[in-house]
């Protein structure tokens, strides 16, 4: 299963966002909704760098952000996937932002949750990018109202701030 996963990502430039069968079975209950939870990093691995290189395509399919956004958060805080985790997080979040902004108080909790915790700052820094990116498309007087909501005055908040300039 890896190696097809990894085939299909080396094509997946050629992929049209108008692909609407195949594509859409990758993200659905048939592929990934029966993925195994204790399957290998190998597996997890392909299939997250393939979720980030079918962006352009879930740009054009947002009903899909969902699941895959519940596929890629929990990978983010283990440190075997946290490099392709974040990779995929990051080409999701900046290419399809406009439709994650309904999703920013999700966003702002996985920024939270990975402030609380152990990962490489090299990793924190792309959540940091990917949650500014989102916030990015809001308008000027409604982008600091989730920071000062969720981060507060603390030392992230101008990390944020400095990168919506």
């Amino acid at each position: 299963m890896e190696a097809t996963f990894f085939c299909l990502k080396s094509i997946c430039e050629e992929i049209t966002p108008e692909e609407n069968i195949h594509i859409a079975r990758f993200f659905g209950p048939e592929v990934l909704g029966r993925l195994p939870v204790d399957c290998g990093i190998r597996l997890k691995s392909t299939v997250l760098i393939l979720m980030g290189s079918l962006a352009e395509w879930l740009k054009a399919h947002p009903q899909y952000l969902g699941s895959v956004m519940n596929y890629i958060v929990p990978c983010l805080s283990d440190p075997q996937l946290a490099p392709a985790a974040s990779s995929a997080f990051a080409d999701i979040c900046d290419t399809c932002r406009e439709s994650l902004v309904e999703e920013l108080d999700g966003l702002m909790h996985v920024y939270a949750a990975m402030t609380s915790s152990n990962i490489k700052s090299n990793i924190m820094q792309k959540v940091v990018e990917s949650v500014a990116d989102v916030i990015q498309v809001l308008p000027p007087d409604r982008s600091m109202s989730p920071l000062m909501v969720r981060i507060g005055l603390t030392s992230g908040m101008a990390t944020v701030t400095n990168m919506l300039k």
